[in-house]
């Protein structure tokens, strides 16, 4: 049950946060900055701190696979 959920969560939030927003940036372009932006303007878009947090997580997977896979670097 618990899998089902997390996977329909994890749908929402690239639907409904992630892809209009820093999704739709090249992926190279995206940096510690650009998140941090991101998740301010959540806030200040009335987005619940409990919803920041999911929308969180799944961007930092989406990210983490991206890297894992080599598709994306950060700066160093």
């Amino acid at each position: 049950m618990t899998e089902c959920s997390t996977g329909e969560h994890a749908n929402s939030s690239l639907d409904v946060h992630i892809v209009p927003r820093p999704g739709s940036r090249k992926l190279n372009s995206v940096t510690p900055i650009v998140v941090e932006r991101f998740l301010d303007e959540l806030e200040a878009g009335g987005v619940g701190r409990g919803n920041q947090v999911n929308v969180f997580h799944t961007l930092m997977a989406v990210l983490r696979d991206a890297y894992d896979k080599g598709a994306w670097r950060t700066a160093r």
